[in-house]
């Protein structure tokens, strides 16, 4: 926690637009640990690491996990995070009618249907998404898991052109 609040305090100087921050505290189906463990030992230590991000005014919070964190989404949101990555196994248009009027939302699109779907999938993956974020006070459109090579050309030209005509 020394070593990370160090780290963020030199991002805070810089007064970045955006900063996103990793910690696997979740798995596919849900916590590694019971949620109150980590209100009890690891959310005060965020209190103390967002703390020069949150004075500087400018810089906005993302909180990333893989898996499910459904359980601590308000705790994130109360610790100061300004926006979440949202895995495709958690319910996007829950959260973003639940807690993220006013706060950003990013990601859901499944990967797996980008690879193994086709492009009529894709497009309908897209316009899921897009439709249950619109709730939040913003939504970024994002594939999961990054993308990975083995998507076929077709379904990421589909992905792209229905980024492109549904977030308008």
């Amino acid at each position: 926690a020394t070593l990370t609040a160090r780290n963020i305090a030199e991002l805070a100087a810089e007064r970045l637009p955006f900063l996103f921050i990793h910690d696997d505290i979740a798995m596919q189906h849900g916590m590694v640990f019971h949620p109150n463990w980590y209100r009890k030992r690891i959310f005060p230590l965020y209190e103390r690491i967002l703390e020069p991000v949150l004075a500087n005014g400018v810089t906005r919070i993302c909180f990333v996990s893989d898996g499910d964190y459904t359980a601590v989404v308000p705790d994130l949101f109360a610790l100061g995070f300004h926006g979440l990555m949202i895995s495709p196994n958690m319910d996007l248009g829950a959260i973003a009618r639940r807690y993220a009027r006013d706060r950003f939302l990013v990601g859901n699109v499944d990967t797996a249907v980008l690879t193994f779907g086709d492009a009529d999938d894709v497009r309908r993956e897209v316009a899921r998404c897009i439709a249950e974020g619109r709730a939040a006070g913003g939504h970024i459109i994002k594939a999961i898991g990054e993308m990975p090579d083995n998507i076929p050309i077709a379904n990421l030209r589909a992905y792209f052109r229905a980024v492109a005509r549904y977030r308008r």
